[in-house]
C-alpha cells in the first residue's frame, strides 16, 4: 500500500513532515508534494537546490524522435536503475514519515524525551536501495563503452576496471567518474557487498530511534560506519550515518554523475540524432 500525503507538504530529514510554512532551520528538505509527481511515486524527491530528482531521472534517456528501442538499451538501462533507486528511496521516506506520525500520536510533545521502535522494514528498503544504487555504476560503464569503445573487443569486467582505463573518455568526465567512485561508489559497494554476501546492516535489533528536532519527532535508523567488518559483532553504529540521510545524499550525487554523463557531446548527439 502506498502512503497517501496531503497536498502542499514538505518532508525534511528524519521523516519530519511540514504542512505549513515553518522551516526547520537545522534540517534539509528532501521531498515535497509541491512539484509534479511521476508514476509509481507519491513524492517528488528533491536535491539541495529544490530540483526534482524524479523529473531529472525520468528525462535521462529522452530522445528527439522515435527510433528502434534497441538503439537505446544502455541508456534506458541506466534510466531504469536511477528510477529504481529513487523508488526505494521514496518507500524509505514513507516509512520514516509514517512512523514519526504514529509515534507523535502516542507520545505528544511533553510526554517523552526519547523513544524507539522496532522497524525491520526500513532495513528491507535500505537493502533494496543499495542494490539499485550500486547498479548505476555498472550502467554508467556500459554507456561509456558503447560510445567510446564500441570498436574494441569485449567489455570492461567491472566498474573497477573501467575507472582504471578511461583513456578514450573526455578527461573532465573521467576525473568526475574516478572521484565519484572513490567517494561514493566504493563505500556504497561495501554496504551492498555486506548485505549480499555476509550479514544485514543491523545488530539484530533493527531499531528506529525517535528524538525531537525543533519540536518535532524525527526518526534515526543507524547504519554501521564500517560495513567491511562483515560482522554484527564488529559493526560501529555509534558513528554511523542515518539510513535516510545516507540514501538521499547518495542518490543526489549519483544523479549528478548521470546527468554529467548524458551531457557528454557524443552521448547527447546520439540521443538527438541516433543511427537510422
Amino acid at each position: 500500500m502506498v502512503y497517501s500525503y496531503p497536498q502542499n507538504i514538505d518532508i525534511y530529514q528524519h521523516g519530519i513532515l511540514i504542512e505549513d510554512d515553518e522551516i526547520p532551520a537545522s534540517l534539509s528538505r528532501i521531498a515535497t508534494t509541491k512539484l509534479p509527481i511521476y508514476s509509481s511515486f507519491n513524492l517528488a524527491i528533491i536535491d539541495a537546490n529544490g530540483q526534482s530528482l524524479n523529473q531529472t531521472g525520468a528525462g535521462l534517456a529522452s530522445v528527439s524522435e522515435a527510433r528502434f528501442r534497441s538503439d537505446y538499451d544502455e541508456e534506458y538501462d541506466l534510466r531504469y536503475c536511477v528510477l529504481s533507486t529513487l523508488y526505494h528511496l521514496n518507500r524509505l521516506i514513507d516509512l520514516y514519515v509514517l512512523n514519526c506520525q504514529q509515534f507523535e500520536k502516542r507520545h505528544p510533545k511533553g510526554t517523552a524525551i526519547r523513544g524507539n521502535l522496532h522497524i525491520p522494514n526500513a532495513y528491507y528498503e535500505v537493502d533494496a536501495f543499495l542494490t539499485s544504487a550500486r547498479r548505476i555504476y555498472d550502467s554508467v560503464s556500459k554507456v561509456l563503452w558503447k560510445h567510446y569503445y564500441k570498436n574494441s573487443k569485449g567489455r570492461w569486467r567491472s566498474i573497477r576496471s573501467a575507472v582504471k582505463s578511461l583513456d578514450r573518455v573526455p578527461p573532465d568526465f573521467a576525473d568526475i567518474l574516478k572521484t565519484s567512485w572513490t567517494t561514493i561508489g566504493e563505500p556504497l559497494t561495501n554496504y551492498r557487498d555486506c548485505v549480499v554476501h555476509y550479514v544485514p546492516l543491523t545488530n539484530g535489533i533493527e531499531t528506529g530511534w525517535m528524538d525531537f528536532y525543533e519540536d518535532r519527532w524525527g526518526m534515526t535508523v543507524k547504519l554501521p560506519t564500517n560495513p567491511t567488518s562483515k560482522s554484527r559483532s564488529g559493526f560501529d553504529f555509534a558513528s554511523g550515518p542515518d539510513a535516510l540521510t545516507y540514501c538521499h545524499d547518495t542518490t543526489t550525487k549519483l544523479m549528478k554523475l548521470c546527468t554529467d554523463l548524458m551531457a557528454l557531446k557524443e552521448i547527447s548527439e546520439y540521443l538527438n540524432n541516433p543511427p537510422r
